[in-house]
């Protein structure tokens, strides 16, 4: 079986009680869409337990990032030869604007790991993929944090093509066969930062990821999406990103009590977008929405 999860944002334990009801085993694959981390109690606890779980595929949320960004620039040893440069005031800012958003639990419980332990759990976030596509069943997933923009090359948002035959053209893997997208390291001064200082624009997604391919040929390629729009944007949760049916969006980041109109903490399905978080460490539930068959299921968060 195939799960999806979003934004468990530290609830450990709610995340082990929700394998523990899919009765989650090494036959089964799990992607997380992003947000490990921050604002709940046990984020580290979580990412030490996802990092021995080989059928566990983490996913780049805005979290996550801004604790990579931050916690990269901490874990080096200061000396007297960089104590001056090391730290910018960009550098500061970014910290701030984490704490802000809930990265405390996060560095205080990294603060407190080994060496070795502090460099792994830094190159288990830098290997996470912004985005993946799954397709089973006669359907087809893609899954992101946040939002997807597909744009033409006039900027025009549009969906998704498909080739002549009906059939979806998948994009295209790396070298390794694990379908992420790559990022370069390159700054752009011209694309302005988000909030605190971190740069949204950067990393982005290289152009020549995002083809499609028919027979090993090039069919299409699509423009480059940056950082931002993949794991910082709100979706728009009344259009349609796909004309053919059979395509879904699968989200996270936005809890869906303030999207669905009864403001409950269950997943959201409309206009083949499937939002599914549910806002646990809000108060609301975990979720799990399993992609053989649709279903979905539910840990409510513990009461602290």
């Amino acid at each position: 079986m195939v799960y999806v999860m979003s934004d468990i944002h530290g609830c450990y334990q709610e995340f082990l009680e929700l394998l523990k009801l899919i009765e989650f085993s090494g036959q089964d694959e799990l992607y997380i869409l992003g947000d490990m981390l921050d604002r709940g109690s046990d984020p580290i606890s979580l990412l030490l337990d996802l990092m021995t779980r080989p059928n566990v595929y983490p996913m780049l949320g805005n979290h996550d990032y801004m604790a990579l960004t931050v916690l990269k620039k901490l874990n080096v040893e200061i000396t007297e030869e960089n104590f001056e440069s090391h730290l910018s005031q960009e550098d500061f800012v970014d910290y701030m604007y984490w704490m802000e958003d809930g990265g405390g639990t996060t560095v205080n419980q990294f603060s407190r790991l080994d060496k070795e332990e502090r460099e792994a759990v830094l190159e288990y976030l830098e290997e996470c993929t912004v985005m993946e596509e799954i397709e089973m069943k006669g359907r087809r997933y893609i899954l992101v944090h946040a939002d997807m923009p597909i744009r033409d090359k006039t900027g025009v948002s549009k969906p998704l093509v498909r080739d002549e035959t009906g059939v979806s053209k998948p994009l295209v893997r790396d070298e390794t066969g694990v379908g992420k997208l790559s990022v370069r390291d390159e700054r752009d001064a011209d694309e302005p930062p988000v909030p605190g200082g971190m740069d949204a624009s950067e990393p982005q997604v290289q152009d020549e990821v995002l083809v499609y391919m028919r027979d090993g040929a090039v069919v299409e390629e699509l423009p480059s999406y940056d950082l931002a729009e993949l794991i910082f944007h709100r979706a728009d949760y009344e259009r349609r990103y796909f004309e053919d049916e059979s395509t879904f969006l699968v989200t996270g980041h936005t809890p869906t009590f303030g999207i669905r109109a009864d403001e409950r903490p269950l997943l959201y399905d409309e206009y083949v977008h499937i939002a599914i978080d549910c806002g646990c460490v809000f108060g609301g539930n975990l979720a799990a929405y399993r992609l053989d068959d649709g279903e979905a299921f539910y840990v409510a968060r513990r009461q602290k």
